[in-house]
């Protein structure tokens, strides 16, 4: 029985130090739409970068996650990464209107 604390209390410890290793490697992004005329099309930039173009494909659109894929990345958007109205303005107006990422 004691034997089984410790294995436990040893995998839950590596656990979270690993989750925090990760959680902290985390870039901080931002995505953008630009209007150029009629058209619309988007960009995105690591924190403070250059803003470059993206074409980001949704892969997963629910009302409280939503997630794209942007270039080579997978880009999960949560409930605290914007504004409500934010969130729920681009999942109808943008993410819906486009080609879904699922074959």
């Amino acid at each position: 029985m004691l034997s089984t604390w410790w294995l436990t209390s040893a995998v839950a410890l590596s656990g979270a130090a690993l989750v925090g290793y990760w959680w902290r490697g985390q870039r901080r992004w931002e995505l953008r739409e630009r209007l150029d005329g009629e058209h619309a099309t988007w960009e995105w930039r690591e924190a403070s970068g250059q803003w470059q173009h993206a074409a980001p494909i949704p892969l997963c659109i629910g009302a409280w996650l939503i997630g794209l894929r942007v270039g080579r990345r997978i880009i999960w958007l949560w409930p605290d990464s914007a504004a409500p109205t934010s969130r729920r303005w681009l999942r109808i107006r943008w993410l819906e209107a486009m080609p879904s990422g699922r074959h």
